[in-house]
């Protein structure tokens, strides 16, 4: 989820009646999958398979011979071919297997959340079942990953492997999540997008690159200050503080009238603190291609379309 509303929040006011403010939205590049060639990612896992599941029909369109949900690991597959494909160079990361203690109010909402709720989307909760899963794919696939350290968060590590700005050399460029958390930890981001059509009868995927940078610079805000408005919006970590509006938030920071709690204080220094990385962290894999098919038939995939999908991958690992 991230920071509430972040790419709502209005950065500058409109100019006539009947117009709009830009919001952080607007601040963004897009581009197509095409055009990502030759960039080195990191992936925001967890949010990945969340967003693998909700965009199915229904959660058990796909299942293996137990019954059990196999989607996440076709829409994982097919991301991981399709970045190949464009030639863009994977490195998956996986959240702490100990949450930070920070998100703990956060989690029991969300529990309780799906126990009330007859929505299978809703009830659905990530186990470590499919976190093995993609594990199994990746390691088959010959992806790298890395598990983020004890209390980190995958979006936080990744967000340290992309930060500063664009002329510096980031270790990853930017991180493919659709969680702004990202941007909070001081990081840049490729948000993937379903785009409406003109029509609005269609959606096109496309990603948005956001730099930090710009964020900053079109808002006025330091990163300090930036934080004070995600804190004051509402996180994963922290409520929301009453008043702060996305039409209002940035000049009641600017302002001074933003009164931070003792919580909020704390979510601010954990968004500013650095996670360890070292090269170390990273789980590379040798491509096994007949372990690979054997995997994904295993799970009820069809050979001849798994066959099909195999066809001229890899191009960039091996």
């Amino acid at each position: 989820m991230g920071v509430v509303s972040l790419f709502q929040v209005e950065v500058s006011k409109p100019k006539a009646k009947d117009d709009i403010g830009r919001t952080i939205a607007t601040l963004c590049r897009e581009i197509t999958l095409p055009k990502m060639k030759q960039m080195k990612v990191c992936i925001d896992t967890p949010n990945m398979i969340y967003a693998s599941i909700l965009a199915m029909s229904h959660i058990n369109t796909l299942t293996d011979s137990e019954g059990k949900t196999t989607s996440h690991i076709n829409t994982i597959w097919n991301k991981i071919v399709g970045l190949d494909q464009a030639l863009v160079t994977q490195i998956w990361i996986f959240d702490s297997k100990k949450p930070n203690p920070l998100k703990a109010a956060e989690l029991k909402r969300r529990f309780e959340k799906a126990f009330r709720s007859t929505d299978e989307k809703v009830q659905f909760r990530m186990n470590s079942e499919h976190i093995n899963d993609i594990k199994t794919l990746l390691r088959l696939s010959g992806q790298p990953y890395i598990e983020a350290p004890e209390g980190i968060e995958a979006e936080q590590y990744g967000a340290w492997l992309t930060r500063g700005p664009i002329a510096r050399a980031r270790f990853c460029q930017y991180m493919i999540s659709a969680d702004s958390d990202v941007l909070a930890f001081g990081g840049n981001l490729i948000r993937p997008y379903q785009k409406p059509s003109s029509t609005g009868k269609s959606k096109k995927l496309v990603y948005q690159v956001y730099e930090l940078e710009d964020i900053l610079s079109e808002s006025g805000l330091t990163y300090d200050t930036f934080l004070e408005m995600c804190v004051a919006m509402g996180t994963d970590f922290n409520d929301k503080t009453t008043g702060a509006g996305v039409k209002t938030v940035i000049d009641k920071v600017k302002s001074g009238k933003i009164i931070l709690t003792p919580t909020q204080e704390k979510v601010i220094a954990y968004y500013k603190s650095q996670p360890k990385f070292s090269e170390g962290d990273i789980v590379f894999n040798d491509y096994d291609k007949t372990g690979l098919e054997n995997f994904l038939v295993s799970k009820q995939f069809k050979l001849e379309r798994v066959q099909e999908r195999m066809n001229g991958y890899p191009k960039i690992v091996g």
